[in-house]
């Protein structure tokens, strides 16, 4: 039986941790320190849900976010990404860009586009695109494959008289 073990011992024995640094010729900082190993192994036995690949693959290809995964394995975003890159499988994020299609795919254009709203409030709420507010009719395309790109400054909305 080594110190390590013998101080364990002697602590679940009842004695104090002077005592136990006496009896076993070491320091008492060395007595504390077996003690807070002893606490951390203890406090470490919880395990994380193995993860299946072929499942977290599913996940992400039903277009799920991290934060989803994560609550369903009980696991931080952190742990589902580093999942993913371990097992060579796209991230969500990573996912979703590979399968945009369309020139502005990214949604590059509509950030110099002339036809973008100019609402914050709106904006908060999802709506990016004014072109219907602006011309008095409909954009008619995706935003993925939009062709009314005009490059200028955001317009106001069209005010309708009468």
């Amino acid at each position: 039986m080594n110190r390590y073990e013998r101080t364990i011992k002697m602590l679940n024995d009842g004695y104090s941790v002077a005592e136990i640094s006496r009896e076993l010729k070491q320091s008492e900082s060395t007595t504390y320190r077996y003690i807070s190993i002893c606490r951390n192994e203890k406090e470490s036995s919880f395990t994380v849900q193995r993860h299946n690949p072929k499942e977290l693959e599913n996940f992400v290809k039903r277009g799920m976010q991290t934060s989803q995964i994560a609550k369903i394995y009980g696991v931080s975003k952190c742990t589902v990404s580093n999942w993913c890159r371990r097992d060579g499988i796209p991230t969500p994020t990573e996912w979703k860009q590979q399968h945009l299609q369309g020139f502005n795919a990214d949604r590059h254009l509509c950030k110099t586009c002339k036809y973008r709203m100019r609402d914050n409030l709106m904006k908060g709420h999802g709506a990016n695109y004014n072109y219907i507010g602006i011309t008095g009719e409909s954009r008619k395309c995706d935003a993925c494959i939009c062709d009314k790109y005009v490059l200028g400054k955001s317009k106001k909305r069209k005010i309708k008289e009468g």
